[in-house]
């Protein structure tokens, strides 16, 4: 993402590697050419990189003509603060997803899931969210635990990609009970400050 920051009255050019906070930004700044490139998917580091190659203080301030004024610094508090809060709320869901699994939790997975949720095993078999539940709560897809090992986000605006691996002992499909290292690459969507899941591919790591 391009973009200009106007300090007493100077006109600096930056370019920022897009995330859910450029998104954010480049609705307050003009495009413009680049002389120079700062990249990080950090909020608190996109503010400090730049205050740093402009040789500048926190208390320099982003402009778009016609517009008042904005503090880079609370402006970057912000939006980074909101970032937090959505990787928060991305990965609660996933764990909130295990959790109606292991549960045989119906209510919770119809919470977390959305309607247009499918499921792509490692077979390559696809299931909807209604048959998916159904095969939770019916028996043929048995959870008992699931230990996450890692947890892995990118954030684009009201989408991300989060990949989950965790070691999870399961009995599916008349299968007996195995302890899976299960990897599971999952798509999100943001709905009025709601996510949810909408697809989940599983293959093992």
């Amino acid at each position: 993402m391009k973009f200009r920051i106007m300090i007493d009255g100077r006109v600096y050019h930056a370019s920022l590697e897009e995330n859910s906070v450029t998104d954010q930004l480049a609705g307050m700044c003009p495009f413009e050419t680049v002389p120079f490139y700062i990249k990080t998917k950090t909020s608190h580091l996109i503010a400090w990189r730049i205050w740093e190659s402009l040789r500048r203080t926190p208390q320099d301030t982003l402009q778009r003509p016609g517009r008042p004024y904005i503090s880079v610094v609370n402006w970057i508090r912000k939006a980074g603060k909101n970032e937090m809060d959505d990787r928060k709320k991305i990965e609660k869901c996933y764990r909130l997803m295990y959790e109606g699994m292991v549960n045989k939790d119906e209510e919770l997975l119809q919470k977390v899931l959305d309607p247009s949720f499918t499921l792509e095993h490692m077979t390559g078999m696809r299931q909807p969210k209604a048959e998916f539940i159904r095969a939770v709560m019916g028996g043929t897809l048995n959870y008992s635990s699931a230990r996450h090992q890692h947890i892995d986000m990118d954030i684009k605006g009201k989408e991300a990609e989060l990949t989950g691996k965790s070691l999870v002992h399961a009995a599916v499909f008349g299968g007996g009970w195995h302890t899976w290292r299960l990897q599971l690459r999952c798509s999100l969507k943001e709905t009025a400050g709601v996510w949810l899941i909408t697809e989940a591919r599983a293959s093992t790591f």
